[in-house]
């Protein structure tokens, strides 16, 4: 009897702990200061200290493979059917495909495709940092 009793208790267990096993499966894990990860964890965006005194906080993209993180983040739109970040940021651009871990940046929206200029375009859609 005490067999089964603690079999069953295992499982039990087991059912609990499974969800939250799987949904830390990132590949690059969220520290203190992240406020946004897509994917796998390679692309997050970091809160931190502007490089201005006077502006305070700020937020920053890093590519956690390489080092990325010149880039002040002011908007974004996530588009988790295309698996795509949209990146307004202080001196341009950014889109973040996380479905293939790619970016690209520009300091104008007319150097992206057409489709990626028609969401940048529609402001509606995205989030300012602090405002969320």
């Amino acid at each position: 009897m005490k067999g089964k009793r603690a079999l069953k208790e295992r499982i039990l267990i087991a059912m609990i702990c499974l969800p939250f096993l799987l949904s830390s499966c990132l590949k690059y894990t969220p520290g203190k200061d992240t406020v946004l990860s897509v994917g796998d964890g390679r692309f997050q965006v970091l809160h931190g200290t502007s490089f201005k005194e006077d502006e305070g906080t700020a937020y920053f993209l890093c590519d956690m493979e390489n080092a990325l993180s010149e880039c002040q983040v002011q908007k974004y739109y996530d588009d988790k059917r295309d698996k795509k970040l949209y990146l307004i940021c202080r001196d341009g651009y950014i889109i973040v495909n996380y479905k293939i871990d790619s970016y690209e940046q520009h300091e104008r929206i007319e150097n992206f495709i057409e489709a990626d200029q028609v969401v940048f375009y529609d402001e509606s859609k995205f989030t300012t940092f602090g405002q969320q």
